[in-house]
């Protein structure tokens, strides 16, 4: 269950459907929404009465569907070349005074601005501890009733991390987990090495599901073979029919090689779901090369 849910509110009609989902799980879980917009740049006072009248109707329609359970902040970030100023640093410091438990956000469409520089969501990624929910901005209709939440796991401790949070939001929105894990194939192993690999990825989901099914959630194990994890999940989450995908993704070091190495910003930018992440944390004197290599050759997250 969640108390605080945050959604950071850039335009009410594109933001809809990230508040219309927030609502709706805030509903379930009584939590209370805290809709926070962060006016940046240079301000005028017709454009800010255009904005403020969008806001306005937006925090009215969620205030009326929660019966008023809903806060609303407006913070003023000061641009800093074309990099978005302090937008995700606002956020993040409003997240943490008010103990937001997950962020809802609507994935943005493309443009030569985020792949230059990114976007106030991946940037959150690495300054929150806290997972966040992308809601798919394109047509297609995200449900949050009987989510079926597809986990890709790759045997190691730090992708696990998302664990908790897929179980939790199956939970209460009654629906089900399918567990995940994309083998690579190497053409240069034996038959009996590739079974034996194949039958190893199989135990180890068949533990983990043990583990969550505990709490009464209906859980499923797949095992794929393949050498791209984003294609896999491409096609198991259309054949799962799945509405949500839950990954911790590791830490990067730039943008740049976030885009290029990273299987959230590929699920982001090629399926129509709901996308679930949070970033893996290794805690101090945990050896990381043992919790990501736990599972040799298997595709990592």
């Amino acid at each position: 269950m969640y108390r605080a849910i945050m959604v950071p509110l850039s335009d009410w009609r594109t933001d809809s459907r990230a508040v219309s989902a927030a609502v709706q799980l805030a509903r379930r879980s009584a939590a209370r929404l805290h809709i926070v917009h962060v006016r940046k740049g240079a301000w005028t006072r017709a454009a800010g009465r255009a904005e403020d009248q969008a806001l306005d109707a937006a925090v009215g329609w969620a205030g009326d569907e929660l019966n008023e359970s809903v806060s609303f902040r407006m913070i003023r970030s000061e641009l800093k070349g074309r990099r978005g100023g302090r937008t995700a640093e606002e956020l993040t410091e409003y997240a943490l005074a008010n103990d937001i438990e997950l962020t809802v956000m609507t994935r943005q469409r493309h443009s030569v601005e985020r792949v230059l520089h990114g976007s106030v969501g991946e940037r959150l990624l690495g300054l929150l501890d806290a997972p966040i929910l992308f809601v798919p901005a394109r047509p297609r209709q995200f449900r949050v009733t009987k989510c079926h939440v597809l986990v890709p796991l790759d045997g190691s401790g730090a992708a696990e991390i998302i664990l908790p949070e897929a179980a939790n939001l199956a939970s209460f929105t009654g629906g089900s987990l399918t567990l995940l894990h994309v083998v690579s194939p190497d053409p240069h192993e034996v038959a009996d090495a590739s079974l034996a690999r194949e039958t190893h990825a199989q135990r180890y989901l068949r533990g983990v599901a043990e583990r969550v099914g505990a709490g009464g959630i209906p859980v499923d194990t797949l095992t794929l073979a393949g050498d791209r994890v984003a294609s896999v999940l491409h096609d198991a989450a259309t054949a799962e029919h799945t509405d949500v995908i839950a990954l911790a993704t590791r830490p990067r070091t730039s943008h740049f090689e976030f885009i290029t190495d990273s299987v959230t910003a590929r699920v982001l930018s090629s399926l129509d779901t709901g996308l679930l992440v949070r970033q893996q944390v290794i805690e101090a004197g945990v050896n990381a090369s043992e919790l990501i290599g736990m599972a040799p050759r298997y595709c990592k997250l």
